[in-house]
């Protein structure tokens, strides 16, 4: 489907509207009315990068960021405390269009997908195929969009594997029957824990975690965003002796319409395991936080 100003003279469709990484598009460019005075034309391949980033007005004390509330900024382009939520064209490849007479009239070209190309979604990159129109006059842009699917055997981004978070009282291991998750499927494992010394009564959970990590290339980063699903509490008042290996299954929901695993140009997003241990009393033991990473997909 084409994607443009109700003032664009040009059109942009994009077939298939769904692929995946190393499969060919083709885009089709057509002008709805003339356009003259044109010195050079051009269609590109890219995608519109969403990331957070600390804009000029910010505060600079350490107090300030850590009392932002970031579930705020949840739609691009809002402004919340000192970050914005924004995006940026990313142009992957393009192809000249040959020009006659400085009129631009319609145009064809076929694009192969990188293999890296990272998973379409409404929180990291939105793919399209962008005609720019270079003119005496004003300048033309129109894009066509479409979806990228990424699979289990297409490359990834790369995160530390497993992170202690928090809290050094038990050894804590995480294990998943796959590494590998599609969307809408579930997440099913293994939680262990050995505690390291006497302990008091613990109240263990886990849930999903969605880190969306910003590292634009010209603007000062914001903080992390991150998104904890639903807790799944495995043990509410659990007993946990020194040398002894509790092992508690879990079985979590990846929702179907969630953002897959991939590492754009000015952003990141990872998927973790999410496991918590809250220990009863007010002078006990620290709490525990530790994570293990999945790499969630949302093609076959």
């Amino acid at each position: 489907m084409g994607l443009f100003s109700r003032s664009a003279p040009v059109t942009v469709t994009v077939e298939p509207q769904t692929t995946r990484p190393q499969q060919v598009v083709r885009v089709d460019v057509e002008s709805t009315k003339p356009v003259d005075k044109v010195r050079s034309a051009r269609v590109e391949l890219g995608y519109r990068n969403f990331f957070l980033y600390r804009w000029a007005g910010a505060a600079d004390s350490d107090a300030a960021m850590a009392t932002e509330g970031l579930s705020m900024m949840g739609e691009v382009g809002t402004n919340y405390g000192s970050h914005k939520n924004t995006s940026e064209w990313v142009s992957v490849m393009s192809t000249d269009i040959a020009i006659a007479d400085g009129r631009f009239h319609n145009a064809t070209t076929d694009f192969r997908i990188p293999s890296w190309a990272p998973g379409s979604s409404s929180d990291l990159v939105a793919w399209a195929c962008r005609v720019v129109i270079e003119r005496d006059g004003r300048d033309i842009e129109a894009d066509g969009e479409f979806t990228v699917l990424v699979g289990p055997t297409d490359p990834k981004g790369e995160a530390p594997e497993f992170e202690r978070l928090m809290g050094d009282s038990s050894t804590i291991e995480i294990d998943t029957e796959s590494r590998v998750v599609r969307c809408g499927d579930r997440v099913r494992g293994i939680l262990s824990i050995t505690a390291g010394r006497e302990l008091p009564r613990a109240d263990i959970a886990v849930q999903l975690q969605r880190v969306r990590q910003s590292h634009p290339l010209t603007k000062t980063a914001g903080p992390p965003m991150e998104r904890d699903l639903p807790i799944s509490k495995l043990a509410p008042k659990a007993e946990l002796r020194p040398g002894q290996t509790l092992r508690l299954p879990f079985d979590l929901e990846l929702p179907a319409d969630t953002a897959p695993t991939a590492t754009a140009v000015h952003s990141t997003i990872d998927w973790y395991v999410h496991a918590r241990i809250l220990y009863a009393g007010f002078t006990s033991a620290t709490p525990e936080k530790v994570r293990r990473r999945i790499i969630v997909v949302n093609a076959p």
